[in-house]
């Protein structure tokens, strides 16, 4: 009786581990392959923010005071930055052909670059001359670009370019000729620039919404033309700056 139920038993193993040995063979292969975790789609929506540190120059037409100083000792009315925070929002769309990505991207930026420099000039229509101090500063800037780059699994690796806007105010403090003269001078004007901007970053996405940055760009925001009242000048303002950041974006 056991050697019948061994039997039994036996048959009954060998039968099914032939069944399951049927299965694994004629299984699909793509069915039982290892999940490949480095593949990542990077087409669609995404927003996000970032912040860094910015650093940039000032030009202008006015003429410079001798050995950048002031005659009559009038202190230059400006904290003289050439580097300061930058940060903001972003938002684009990607786009992926095999390992190709390309899309569009906009961003909007508080900053606070501040640049100052002495100078000694003689308004139109005047017989005296002036001398006093410039003052720069910033404080939004924006860019609509386009974006080119490759993939590999999670991580994008891109170039980029575009049109920039900043948003600039022009300060001037000084006193006219000869010494004894009244109060300084003060005026001031506000622009908005516009220019280009190019730049390359690398993302890396940690989970299939949430991508991190780090991206490097230079931006020149071209010229514009300042009105400073009294001192009948119209100086003509050039800024540009560059600019490292990193950032956080959640894809859709």
């Amino acid at each position: 009786m056991n050697r019948i139920l061994v039997a039994v038993a036996a048959t009954f193993v060998f039968s099914h581990a032939a069944n399951a040995a049927d299965m694994i063979v004629n299984a699909d292969p793509a069915a039982i392959a290892p999940i490949e975790l480095d593949v990542f789609d990077w087409s669609g929506p995404y927003i996000g923010g970032h912040l860094g540190y910015g650093w940039g120059k000032h030009h202008d037409n006015m003429p410079p005071a001798a050995g950048d100083k002031p005659p009559l000792g009038i202190p230059l009315a400006v904290k003289d930055r050439s580097g300061t925070f930058v940060g903001g929002i972003h938002a684009g769309y990607n786009w992926q052909d095999g390992p190709f990505v390309y899309g569009v991207e906009g961003d909007f930026d508080y900053t606070n670059l501040e640049r100052g420099r002495f100078f000694y000039t003689t308004p139109e229509g005047s017989n005296s001359s002036a001398q006093g101090s410039l003052h720069m500063e910033t404080d939004w800037q924006a860019s609509l670009r386009l974006r080119a780059g490759i993939a590999s699994g999670t991580w994008l690796f891109y170039g980029t370019g575009g049109v920039a806007f900043g948003r600039a105010k022009l300060s001037v403090t000084g006193n006219p000729l000869p010494p004894g003269a009244p109060d300084p001078v003060l005026a001031s004007d506000r622009n908005t620039h516009i220019g280009w901007t190019a730049g390359a970053g690398i993302e890396k996405a940690f989970t299939s919404h949430w991508i991190g940055r780090v991206e490097a760009r230079y931006t020149d925001f071209g010229s514009k033309t300042y009105n400073l009242g009294r001192f009948g000048e119209k100086v003509k303002s050039h800024w540009d700056q560059a600019t490292i950041s990193v950032g956080l974006s959640y894809k859709f």
